[in-house]
This record gives structure tokens, C-alpha cells and sequence, in this order.
């Protein structure tokens, strides 16, 4: 891209796709609201578009907001994604992606939970099938988090 250099998450992404030819089909990146956001919800990011969007991620710097919800998630999809989550994101939403199993909510504990680094304030895990095993990394990293301010855990599989 040539002439000024516009500081926005989708562009970032498309960027990164584009230069590891990578470029979905009809992916249809339309719901960006602001600036520092980037509204995936109801996208289905399949197999072939994660490494591109995960690698793309790890290059935006001012995101502060990603919303994945209702994107048929799996596990190996968000374990990627996690692991190049920018350190600034306040607000991620998962929710309703239930395919996700147990290990990715141990990266997920692990590798941002449980980081300092990481500024998560709000995190949506409504609707993701989380059962009691997978809830227990998830809640002994935020008994240790003291920057997160709201979870949702609603709608999950959690008995005790």
C-alpha cells in the first residue's frame, strides 16, 4: 500500500494475508466499528484463513477489542490465535464457539490469563461448552489476574 499510512486493524490483517498469499475468498471483513476493533462475530474462520489471521494479529498493535464469537472456533484454531493475541486487547469474546475443548482453555489460562503482559479487562466465554475440568486452569489463573474486570461464563456446562 503506498500514500498515508492508516493505522487500522483490518487493514493489518488483509495486509499480512495479502503478503502471504494467502487471501481469502468473500471473507467479507465488513463489521469493524472503531478503530482499535476488530468484529468477527458470526464469521466462520475456517482452517485455511487461521495461521494468515493468527500471524496478522500478532502484527496489531493498537487492538484493543476482538470479537470471535459464533465463529466454529476449535480447539487448534484458538490455541493459534491465542498464541499471537497482541498484548493490548481489553475485551476478547469467545462466546458460543463450542467445539473448543479443554486444551485451548489451558492456553488460555497459561498464556494470557496468567501473563502480566497482557491487559485483558473483559473476556466472554458465554455459550462455549466449558465444563468443570476446563474450568479449573481457568480459574486459578484469574484468582492471580488483576487486571480482569468482567467474565462471562453463562450458559456453559459448569455444575459445582
Amino acid at each position: 500500500m503506498k500514500g498515508k499510512k492508516v493505522d487500522n486493524p483490518l487493514l493489518t490483517y488483509i495486509g499480512a494475508i495479502i503478503s502471504q498469499k494467502k487471501v481469502p475468498k468473500s471473507f467479507g471483513l465488513s463489521h469493524i466499528k472503531k478503530k482499535k476493533e476488530i468484529n468477527l462475530k458470526s464469521f466462520y474462520l475456517r482452517e485455511s484463513y487461521i495461521d494468515a489471521f493468527a500471524d496478522s494479529l500478532a502484527l496489531e498493535t493498537k487492538l484493543k477489542v476482538l470479537n470471535l464469537s459464533r465463529n466454529q472456533l476449535t480447539t487448534n484454531r484458538l490455541i493459534k490465535i491465542l498464541l499471537k493475541l497482541p498484548r493490548g486487547v481489553k475485551e476478547l469474546n469467545l462466546s458460543n464457539n463450542p467445539l473448543v475443548g479443554p486444551e485451548a482453555w489451558q492456553v488460555m489460562a497459561e498464556e494470557v490469563i496468567e501473563q502480566p503482559r497482557f491487559k485483558l479487562e473483559r473476556l466472554i466465554l458465554e455459550g462455549c461448552k466449558i465444563t468443570d475440568i476446563s474450568l479449573k486452569p481457568l480459574a486459578k489463573a484469574i484468582e492471580y489476574n488483576t487486571m480482569l474486570k468482567f467474565l462471562d461464563l453463562s450458559h456453559n456446562l459448569i455444575k459445582d
